[in-house]
């Protein structure tokens, strides 16, 4: 029984360096295949982790229920609709990702763009009612000259070819569910250490 701690922080201890060394080499030389299956992996992992909460009992429980909460909750606020535009990009984790990314692979390539506009001094067609409730279109051709072409040259930045960013959001999330089902079993066992004691209490 005194092994049991042991045994249980010696594998946390692996599993964390075996997911920090996944994640690095994740992150230097992902692509768009990896993230797709990190994606994916994590979905069935969340499948699983419901089946868990219906099905099971005792800390596979409590650890399964913490790992989903705090999973579903980061990608809530990092990816999930609205949140990913208006509370994502001021997360910590998410511009820590960004400054990497620019130090890694450098800022978004700009791309110059030529655009060509011909002004119209009128309407290319008109409708008129008539008083006879007849309606006619008048189609109208104007003539454009070269010296009504304007010419607009404009930056556009593009991102790059890498997913660093958004591998690096969903190694996160598995970091999230390893804490979440962590802190649940904690506050399991303090719990459970309560009770013992507050039964023999009220039975003396």
């Amino acid at each position: 029984m005194a092994h049991k701690p042991l045994f249980f922080v010696l594998a946390s201890l692996g599993c964390f360096f075996t997911w920090c060394l996944v994640s690095v080499l994740l992150l230097l030389y992902g692509n768009d295949w990896w993230l797709s299956g990190l994606i994916t992996l994590t979905v069935f992992a969340w499948l699983a982790g419901l089946l868990v909460l219906l099905f099971q009992q005792g800390r596979i429980r409590t650890i399964a229920t913490g790992a989903v909460i705090a999973a579903a909750a980061y990608w809530l606020l990092a990816l999930g609709p609205w949140f990913s535009t208006n509370v994502g990009p001021t997360l910590l984790t998410s511009r820590g990702l960004a400054q990497v990314d620019v130090l890694l692979h450098g800022p978004p390539q700009q791309v110059q763009t030529l655009a060509w506009s011909a002004p119209q001094p009128y309407p290319s067609s008109a409708v008129y009612l008539t008083g006879s409730g007849v309606v006619t279109t008048n189609t109208l051709q104007p003539a454009v000259t070269p010296q009504g072409l304007a010419f607009v040259n404009t930056a556009i930045a593009v991102p790059g070819g890498s997913v660093f960013q958004e591998l690096g959001q969903w190694l996160i999330i598995w970091l999230c569910a390893a804490l979440g089902g962590l802190v649940a079993l904690v506050m399991q066992r303090k719990v459970e250490r309560k009770q013992p004691a507050s039964s023999s209490g009220a039975a003396s």
